[in-house]
Parts: structure tokens; C-alpha cells; sequence
């Protein structure tokens, strides 16, 4: 099995040091940064290659259970772990140096753009964003793969317990048949998050789930379910997306969004499926809320150029946010959902409004309607805004903008309102809440018609909109420039 070790000497090497390249070479579209990304991401998928055929040879052992047998395969991966960790850049992971070097002359030629003629310099900061993503992906890729390994050496230990005591119950036979059952396992676990059998040695393929180049490090779902176990709100857990998850207190195995659903990764997801959410939104126009064209791409904002991307994705509906979610689980296996009412809560706290327990806001408590809310039809509108209070955001504000509340999670009051699993109630508001709905003519459709809604939004002012516990709704397949989306993701045993 040492043949597939010396195999990964053989990868090829990087090219050599990057050649003196100016603003011009990025202008003209110089190639060199990507093609030198792409070799890399071969070596990369070499790599995987190699592992997977360590498991491969070891299964086809006819001894497997030899001791030469386990110290080689152990020998082999705990190899294959040291050469594909990062933290070893100054003592000998090739690997290491070469993302480094590259990561440096991605921040070298970026550098440079601002110099270029100004026609040039959004292509051309967009292709070295674009590169600098491929780079992060394989960091990524390398940290799990050294992961992986770690995961199989700390199991080969467990199976060869097992092993030992099935060879005393059961025999020889049995207990290898079962070995290699465990091992084919291991195997699969590994091929799947790769992208399924067949993909292996395609960068371009692996995790084709997403848009593009995968999105995600090939980490084998148990590796991925412990990880989000094992998160806290100083290490969360960051998923394909790049997404941060904080434990949700009081609901273990259970971790919330620490922000609202993005516009690029409502993108991805709609690039990957072809999924059509562009109909029927409805946008603040002149004279009220108007279905003008409107779309999550285009909610009729004035966004700033290039800023869109982060703001929270709006005009999605339920049935949006749900479809979203199934994308999501498909490609990682880790099951994602709406918030419930309860969980939303938990998320919030116990305080009266996201700031605290006194009317109005203080400065900086979140996007709401405040005096930067009146420009263009907001204004034309005549629609009122908290008066003496002003935010950065007429409209929609970039996610986590503001500060975190006190178990740090983002925007949990304003910026939009989040969609949740459950059916609306009036009675789930306070008294008051409930006679304002009333006298406005609004129910609740008999508690199947409607779901709820959390948090307010850049829109609203009203105080009895901008209490934590105001429960809004809406039809389940009703776009607006309003309502948004965050995620909870369930890691409980048996879930």
C-alpha cells in the first residue's frame, strides 16, 4: 500500500514562481493565477484519490486482519493526514506554501486594480475574487481531508477492537466479512461527499450540487454532524455556504443562522436547480405595494454597486424558503429547516424589544423605518418613520450590519421579516397586537391558512411592530420586498 503514498510524490508540482505581472496582465486577462489555481485543485483531487484507494486496496486484502496489514494502512493515512495539513506551511506540506504564495499574489495583483483604467477595474476585481474563492476551497478541501483521515485512523482503532472480539464469537470468517462491511462504509461515506461514485478525479464535478466549483469541502456526513455539535458561539459551525450557525439555548442538537438567508446564497441555489421565484412579488411602489416586476434579484432597491450580494434575500416566499432548504440538505445531508415560533423566540431572548426593554430604540438597535427611510416612494408614500432615530439603510441593510444581540445572532429585529414553520394564530400576539389585526379586518384563516412571521423590517415603525414577541403573517407562497428567511439546522440523535 506504500505504492499509493509514493503516488502522491509523483502529483504534478505548481508551476514554478509566478511571473512579474502588472495591471495590464489582469486587463488583458492573463491566465497564470488560474491555471495555477486549477493544477492545484488536481493535486487536490489527487489527494482524495489516493485515499480512497487506500480503503480500496486494504478492503481487497485477503488478510486484513495480518498486523503488517494494519500498520501499513495506519502508516499510510497518518501520512496522508500530516501531508495535507495546513499547519504544517514551514515544515514541509507542499500544499501549504504553494496556497500561500498564491493567496499572496491574489493580495499582490488585487492591490493593483485600483490603478486600472476605471472601465477595467470591476472585471477585473471580480475575476481575482472569483480565483481567490477557488483558493479558499481548496484550503478547505485540504483541512478536511486531513480531517477524514483523522476520523478513519480514530475508527480503525475501534473496528480493530471489534475485530478481535467478533473472531471469539463468531470466527475468522464473520469477523472479516464484517471489517470490510465497515470499511465499504467508511468508503461510501467518503465517495458521497465528494459528489458520488465516479466524480472523484473531476474538481469541476465534486460537489455538483452547487454552482460552479464546489462550495463545500468533501467531508463525510458523521464528520460534519460533530463538527455542528461541537459548536459555539466563539467557534460556530460554518456550512457549504459559509453560513455560521450558533447552538440555539435551550434546544440542544439544534443551531440557528446567526444571519438572515443572503442574496448569494439564495443565487446558488437558484443557479444549481433552475428554481423560478420571480413571479407575483410585491414591491413598494408609488401609491402602495404593487406587483411591478419585482424579483429576490431585483426588489426595485437603489443598493449600492456590488453590495446587493450580502443583503438578505427578499421577495422569497414559504414555499421559497422550503425549497431552499431541501436544496441544501441534498447537497450537504445535513437536514436544514425553518425556525419554529419557539425556536425563533429562544433565538431572541426574553427582553421586550430586540434592545432591550424601553420605547424607542436607541441608536444603533437595527434596521427600521427611521428618518433615512424617506426617499423616493417611501417618501411619495407619506409612510411614517420613527422619529429622531436614523439608521445607514433606506431600504435593506447588508446582513449583521448591526450589532449582535446578547447570545449573537444578527438582525433578529429589523431588516426583514424571517419566515417560520408555523401556522398563524392570533392569539399567538399580545392583546393588543391581536385588536389592532382585528379592527384592520385581518384573521387568522382558522389557523391553516397562514404562516408566521418574526422580527419586523426596514419598514416598520410601529411599536407594536418592533416587539420581539409580534407575530406577523402571510400566505405561504407570498413574495414580498418585506420577508426573508434564516435557517436552523437539527443535529439531534435520531433527527
Amino acid at each position: 500500500m506504500n505504492r499509493w503514498i509514493s503516488a502522491l510524490i509523483l502529483l504534478p508540482a505548481i508551476p514554478g514562481a509566478l511571473c512579474a505581472q502588472d495591471a495590464r496582465d489582469i486587463q488583458a486577462g492573463d491566465r497564470t493565477i488560474l491555471q495555477q489555481c486549477e493544477a492545484l485543485e488536481q493535486r487536490v483531487a489527487g489527494q482524495w484519490d489516493a485515499l480512497e484507494q487506500l480503503l480500496v486496496g486494504w478492503i481487497a486484502e485477503d488478510e486484513p486482519d495480518l498486523p503488517a496489514s494494519w500498520s501499513g494502512l495506519l502508516t499510510n493515512l497518518a501520512n496522508l493526514q500530516q501531508e495535507s495539513d495546513l499547519r504544517h506551511s514551514l515544515t514541509g506540506s507542499d500544499f501549504s506554501r504553494d496556497l500561500l504564495v498564491l493567496r499572496a499574489r491574489i493580495t499582490d495583483l488585487t492591490s493593483k486594480v485600483p490603478s486600472m483604467p476605471a472601465e477595467s477595474r470591476q472585471p477585473a476585481g471580480e475575476k481575482l475574487r472569483q480565483v481567490a474563492a477557488r483558493v479558499d476551497v481548496l484550503g478547505k478541501e485540504l483541512e478536511a481531508l486531513g480531517e477524514t483521515c483523522g476520523w478513519l485512523l480514530a475508527n480503525l482503532e475501534k473496528w480493530k477492537v471489534e475485530f478481535e472480539v467478533n473472531i471469539q464469537l463468531s470466527g475468522a470468517n464473520k469477523a472479516r466479512e464484517g471489517l470490510r462491511k465497515r470499511a465499504g462504509t467508511a468508503l461510501d461515506e467518503i465517495r458521497e461527499a465528494r459528489g458520488g461514485p465516479g466524480t472523484a478525479t473531476s474538481p469541476e464535478r465534486s460537489g455538483s450540487w452547487a454552482m460552479g466549483r464546489a462550495v463545500r469541502a468533501p467531508v463525510p456526513l458523521p464528520i460534519l454532524v460533530e463538527r455542528a455539535r461541537r459548536a459555539t458561539r466563539e467557534e460556530p459551525f460554518v456550512n457549504a455556504l459559509g453560513l455560521e450557525f450558533l447552538p440555539l439555548p435551550g434546544h440542544p442538537g439544534l443551531l440557528m443562522c446567526r444571519t438572515e438567508t443572503r442574496v448569494r446564497d439564495f443565487e446558488r441555489f437558484v443557479a444549481a436547480t433552475s428554481y423560478d421565484a420571480t413571479e407575483g412579488a410585491c414591491t413598494l411602489e408609488e401609491g402602495g405595494w404593487k406587483r411591478a416586476g419585482g424579483t429576490w434579484r431585483n426588489p426595485r432597491f437603489a443598493w449600492e454597486e456590488g453590495e446587493g450580494a450580502d443583503h438578505p434575500a427578499v421577495c422569497v416566499s414559504w414555499e421559497d424558503a422550503k425549497a431552499f432548504c431541501t436544496w441544501l440538505y441534498q447537497g450537504e445531508g445535513l437536514r436544514y429547516r425553518l425556525p419554529s415560533d419557539a425556536e425563533w423566540s429562544a433565538a431572541a431572548g426574553p427582553a421586550k424589544y430586540p434592545w432591550g426593554e424601553t420605547f424607542p430604540p436607541p441608536a444603533g438597535a437595527g434596521n427600521y423605518a427611521g428618518e433615512e427611510a424617506l426617499t423616493g416612494v417611501f417618501a411619495a408614500n407619506r409612510y411614517g418613520v420613527l422619529n429622531g432615530y436614523r439608521d445607514a439603510a433606506p431600504r435593506t441593510a447588508p446582513v449583521a450590519s448591526q450589532e449582535p444581540n446578547e447570545l449573537g445572532f444578527y438582525d433578529l429585529g429589523g431588516n426583514v421579516w424571517e419566515w417560520c414553520e408555523d401556522w398563524f394564530l392570533l392569539t399567538m400576539n399580545d392583546p393588543d397586537i391581536q385588536k389592532e389585526y382585528r379592527q384592520a379586518g385581518f384573521g387568522d384563516g382558522g389557523g391553516e391558512s397562514f404562516r408566521v412571521l418574526r422580527g419586523g423590517s426596514w419598514f416598520d415603525e410601529a411599536e407594536t411592530s418592533l416587539r420581539s414577541s409580534c407575530r406577523d403573517f402571510g400566505a405561504p407562497g407570498y413574495r414580498c420586498d418585506t420577508r426573508g428567511f434564516r435557517l436552523v439546522l437539527d443535529v439531534r440523535e435520531g433527527s
